[in-house]
């Protein structure tokens, strides 16, 4: 349906104010790339993508100011369930820490937030192109997402995420002074466990910095990287129930995995899972 998406039953304004922003300006991104990559694991692409691009323009010699950044996959795009998951605020359906608000930090940090992305329905390829906002505007049309467009195309799956119009100075200005170096060390210090426990099966992941439309700068994360496993462990775990107030062993059980990884100190501020 193109427009916007009007729900009745909630009052955003109120609800967007309490769903926090982040501390982190960087929150945003990882929203995105953590969308990508789940798109990715529901297709059977030989190759998966994730780009991260930061695009400035020129205003002087030393300054740069911040135009965009976009996060693209060649997943499996918003086909109706991540459509559905993304127009219906605390859907926690994809795990148990999941509050279901993740596109919200989009809305808090950006004044505008398009999404690009091709689908498959019924084995047709479709694009739809919409328009994430908590302006006045959106909610006054009770929402915040705008259907731009939705038809039919034969472009490849692929799915951008498009971030502009910093809210807040403080934002933009740390997107300006963003270097791909840090970016890329907080990737992987947010994502390591998903990096370990995929490391030898690494999606591309690649970082560009593009200045007034020209690419300036490029990394990736890769295999070496990423700390290799330190051990690993496998082992059964039986079912027990209570009989007679006794503790009973039961023949069914359930396969494990004990996985570690030695990383190194400064890579990561605390022992964690």
């Amino acid at each position: 349906m193109i427009g916007y998406e009007v729900s009745s039953g909630i009052w955003f304004e109120t609800e967007f104010n309490s769903i926090k922003k982040n501390k982190n300006p960087l929150r945003p991104m990882y929203e995105a790339f953590t969308n990508a990559w789940e798109s990715l694991f529901a297709t059977d692409n030989a190759e998966k993508l994730i780009n991260i691009d930061l695009f400035l323009n020129s205003s002087s010699m030393d300054v740069k100011s911040f135009d965009k950044i976009i996060v693209e996959d060649n997943g499996c795009g918003l086909n109706e369930d991540n459509y559905d998951r993304l127009k219906t605020l605390r859907k926690n359906t994809k795990g148990y820490h999941n509050k279901g608000t993740g596109r919200v930090q989009y809305l808090h940090f950006f004044g505008k937030t398009r999404i690009e992305s091709v689908y498959k329905k019924d084995d047709v390829s479709y694009k739809k192109i919409l328009e994430l906002s908590k302006s006045e505007l959106f909610l006054s049309n009770r929402a915040f997402i705008k259907c731009i467009s939705d038809e039919q195309t034969d472009e490849p799956l692929t799915t951008k995420v498009i971030f502009s119009d910093p809210l807040e100075e403080k934002d933009r200005l740390f997107y300006e002074q963003l270097k791909l170096d840090d970016l890329k060390d907080n990737i992987i210090i947010h994502y390591m466990v998903l990096l370990c426990q995929h490391r030898d099966a690494l999606p591309k992941i690649t970082l560009r910095l593009f200045v007034d439309g020209e690419l300036a700068n490029s990394l990736a994360i890769e295999k070496i990287d990423i700390p290799d496993s330190d051990d690993k462990v496998d082992f059964d775990v039986n079912y027990s129930t209570v009989e007679n107030r006794e503790i009973v062993t039961l023949p069914k059980s359930e396969k494990f995995c004990f996985h570690s990884f030695k990383i190194e100190h400064d890579k990561i501020p605390q022992n964690s899972l």
